[in-house]
């Protein structure tokens, strides 16, 4: 069904980056379920990804790396969903 698609990774490209993010949740999916792990068992407590992938490490549930990779797997997420900010008057029907 996608056979042909243009998923070149560069800047720019949503569908690129989309496919490298899919790639990136793929591998650290056994961290994420660590980390939801720890906040079940209330190992860390800590509201919001970034602040619990921190809790994590300094709990020593995530080693460096694995909190890096979590961090940059947030980071190409935010990159995806961020859209652009418009003023609120830019977005109305003008007189």
């Amino acid at each position: 069904m996608c056979a042909g698609i243009y998923t070149a990774r560069v800047p720019g490209n949503a569908l690129g980056l989309l496919q490298v993010a899919l790639e990136s949740a793929e591998q650290a999916r056994p961290l994420e379920e660590k980390l939801h792990a720890a906040v079940r068992a209330k190992v860390i407590d800590a509201n919001g990804v970034l602040a619990q992938i921190d809790a994590a490490e300094e709990a020593g549930v995530l080693t460096i790396d694995e909190a890096r990779q979590l961090r940059d797997l947030d980071e190409q997420i935010m990159a995806l969903i961020n859209v652009d900010d418009f003023d609120p008057s830019e977005l109305g029907t003008k007189p």
